[in-house]
């Protein structure tokens, strides 16, 4: 390392500790993006930078873009399908895949380098950033690879503390969040009067008997069907509905710009899918499921007991089916006066 590197690294290394700081103290996984690429910016002088996830799809790895950053303009990733298909058949990004380093391309006319850098977990790949910088010597290589280390584990420590450690679904505690942040775009859409209307259903899904499977079989068993069914959940609905354990065998599942007419046909698909689904040991699996829309005048405790109304409906008249809280309500079956509460929360 020469003396004008070192020299430069060490002002820089003054500011580490607290960009150390500022990228651990996120709790938002954007946030967290950007602070990693501010920080990079900043102390290795790269020019642009982009950030990618990596996600397992049945093809092959795809890389899904979160944010591209230069010294003078952010931007949010739009690319076409072209553009992304590209890049994830890029010979150096292939490459840096599959050696698991930092792969360097020759400077273009102007100097600058394209850097590929991998992000990986203990067991996958979850991302790559691209840095386009001057500077590439060795010192830069090892700050910005420990950097994307602690944005890693820093990423890691979010991951476990949104998800049940068992399933791998979202846990009680980010649905409390998560209901209450969609409660407030649902309200926000409804007062600005929107030309695309806010649609979204919540529904609260219950393994029936899932008592006598743990009794018959053992609890290793119960925590089998626990897992398998969630991973149903995860292939059949999609990236941005939201799926949760809410407790032992009770899920909820979160239908995003749907209406209860083409939530209850997903819904009775997804019931139909579980019952003819082939559990090791435990055998036949049934579910029952209620559901309901979310409106922007409910509070987040009326929906889920409105949706928990329609589910007991359902295991009360036989287990194994769907009702919705809006169905039962135009029966007479309950009582609907909540479901036009005027109390506004946001």
């Amino acid at each position: 390392m020469n003396e004008s590197t070192a020299n430069t690294l060490e002002i820089d290394g003054q500011h580490l500790l607290e960009s150390v700081i500022r990228i651990t103290e996120n709790r938002d996984q954007r946030a967290l993006e950007q602070c990693l690429i501010d920080t990079l910016l900043e102390l290795v002088a790269a020019n642009e930078i982009h950030l990618y996830a990596a996600e397992t799809a049945i093809d092959g790895l795809s890389l899904k873009p979160l944010v591209q950053t230069s010294t003078t303009l952010l931007t949010a990733f739009d690319p076409s399908e072209d553009a992304m298909l590209s890049l994830e058949q890029d010979p150096e990004v292939v490459r840096a895949l599959d050696l698991q380093t930092y792969v360097t391309r020759d400077p273009d006319t102007t100097g600058r380098h394209r850097v590929i850098y991998p992000i990986r977990s203990s067991q996958e790949t979850i991302g790559i950033l691209v840095v386009f910088t001057h500077n590439t010597s060795p010192a830069h290589h090892e700050l910005t690879s420990a950097l994307i280390r602690i944005y890693r584990n820093h990423m890691q420590l979010l991951h476990d503390n949104k998800h049940d450690t068992l399933t791998g679904l979202l846990n009680r505690k980010e649905f409390d969040a998560e209901i209450m942040e969609l409660m407030a775009a649902c309200y926000g859409d409804s007062r600005r009067g929107s030309d695309m209307d806010f649609k979204a259903c919540l529904a609260i899904m219950d393994i029936d008997h899932f008592k006598l499977v743990n009794d018959n079989h053992g609890h290793l068993y119960g925590d089998e069907v626990l897992l398998l069914f969630a991973q149903l959940t995860e292939q059949t609905f999609r990236n941005d509905d939201l799926c949760f354990r809410f407790g032992g065998e009770e899920f909820i599942v979160v239908l995003k710009r749907v209406d209860i007419k083409l939530a209850l046909h997903v819904l009775e698909r997804f019931r139909i899918m579980v019952e003819n689904f082939a559990f090791p040991q435990a055998g036949r699996i049934t579910i029952s499921i209620g559901v309901v829309e979310i409106l922007s005048q409910e509070l987040p405790t009326s929906i889920i007991e409105q949706a928990d109304q329609a589910l007991y409906y359902a295991k009360r008249n036989g287990r194994n089916q769907v009702w919705s809280y809006e169905k039962l309500v135009e029966m007479g079956a309950v009582t609907g006066a909540e479901h036009s509460s005027s109390v506004e929360l946001f």
